[in-house]
């Protein structure tokens, strides 16, 4: 009865005005994986993160510019979120048919929150690679099945314009980073924590965002006919 109880609440919600409150959750979660995709770009930039933290780089004295000592482990931690993100997105797809999509999505916020902690409050290579990964897998999921719940949702004449408003939320999620590093590069004399531990902790704003709010809104009813609930 839990998708019976969720029409109650967003009852006053109907036709048009459901589907932009459900394009509007799933953009979060697309908003969120574009601002994921452009944070480590300014935390490649961040002196503290190679030189205090990481230990595989330091800024040169002289330029100023960072200078990479290992760029074979500085491109596995980068890479390490993408290979999460694969896993993620099978067991999201597996997970989400057989318990649906809100508790996916749900799970996949609260996957990928947990992997932020772990990402902001990293102390050397390894814990970030794990932490990558950890988050990896929940953003994974997230892309995985977000899409599917609003596209099933949604009539077949506006899905288009989803698609439209997917990609333009995740670009608009990477530019997003770009501006919240460069505010963050400010900070200090340049090399405090602050300039990259905040900028991967703020991801964990639209996520907890996402998990507080999708629990208000219908299961896909293309699903719950699959699982036989038709009432």
């Amino acid at each position: 009865m839990d998708h019976i109880h969720r029409w109650n609440i967003v009852h006053r919600l109907e036709k048009r005005r459901l589907l932009i409150a459900i394009n509007c959750v799933a953009g979060l979660a697309i908003f969120f994986f574009g601002y994921d995709q452009g944070m480590m770009g300014g935390v490649n930039n961040a002196e503290n993160y190679y030189d205090t933290t990481m230990h595989f780089g330091h800024k040169n004295p002289q330029t100023g510019a960072i200078v990479v000592t290992d760029a074979i482990l500085q491109g596995a931690i980068v890479s390490a979120y993408y290979l999460g993100t694969l896993i993620g997105c099978l067991i999201g797809g597996s997970f989400g048919d057989h318990y649906g999509r809100i508790k996916t999505i749900g799970l996949g916020s609260a996957w990928a929150t947990f992997g932020a902690l772990l990402q902001s409050s990293a102390r050397n290579a390894t814990w970030m690679i794990c932490a990558r990964i950890f988050n990896g897998l929940g953003t994974g999921m997230l892309n995985a099945i977000v899409p599917v719940w609003a596209t099933e949702t949604a009539e077949h004449t506006s899905r288009g314009q989803f698609i439209a408003i997917e990609f333009t939320l995740n670009i608009f999620g990477v530019v997003f980073a770009y501006w919240v590093e460069y505010a963050c590069s400010f900070y200090g004399d340049g090399t405090s924590a602050f300039i990259w531990r905040f900028p991967i902790a703020f991801q964990i704003v639209p996520l907890l965002a996402l998990f507080v709010i999708v629990w208000f809104f219908p299961e896909s009813p293309r699903w719950l006919t699959k699982v036989r609930r038709e009432e």
